[in-house]
């Protein structure tokens, strides 16, 4: 698929240089042609995450989300049920929140109604970062104009998630490793 070895080959550079991370998302988005996307950490014993990087978010969009509609958004709710329930060897593959929940249903909620469509956020799919104990993601959004990522789009999510999630760990392990020894 047509960019995705460059952000596979730039994940694993991130492993010797952690701030590279930071570049990651920003290319994954371009590849699945998401207008927003958001990094985001949620304690193991937390019922709502931290955004902790974002694209295309006003920072009063975020923290009014994350005051009111964080913990019962039914994309981040399923979507974290969905990843847990995945054998160990499975959990850092691609989510995508319309298998999970239909749109027609989603588009419903409250939290759509009154926060996410407000935002433009219509679509969804989320790359896990970690997977163990505290939760870590990327979540990638498509528009109204868009309505739903295409197959395309998430098969190069599928493709990329897996050495996403393992650069992550290797980036970790490498960390305590230099800790270890320092």
């Amino acid at each position: 698929m047509t960019g995705v070895l460059p952000v596979i080959s730039a994940a694993y550079s991130a492993v010797e240089a952690p701030e590279s991370w930071r570049n990651i998302a920003p290319q994954i988005a371009r590849l699945l042609n998401a207008h927003a996307f958001s990094v985001q950490r949620q304690a193991s014993n937390v019922a709502t995450c931290e955004t902790v990087d974002s694209f295309g978010l006003s920072e009063d969009w975020i923290r009014e989300y994350s005051r009111h509609w964080d913990s019962s958004n039914e994309w981040r709710v399923r979507g974290l049920a969905a990843a847990a329930a995945r054998p160990p060897s499975a959990r850092y593959a691609a989510v995508h929140m319309s298998s999970l929940i239909a749109p027609h249903d989603f588009r419903k909620t409250p939290t759509f109604q009154q926060s996410l469509s407000a935002a433009d956020l219509y679509d969804c799919i989320a790359i896990p970062i970690n997977a163990e104990g505290d939760r870590m993601w990327m979540a990638f959004f498509c528009g109204r104009a868009k309505d739903q990522f295409s197959a395309g789009e998430i098969a190069i999510a599928d493709e990329l998630s897996p050495h996403i999630g393992r650069a992550a760990r290797l980036t970790r392990d490498r960390s305590a490793a230099v800790r270890y020894f320092d």
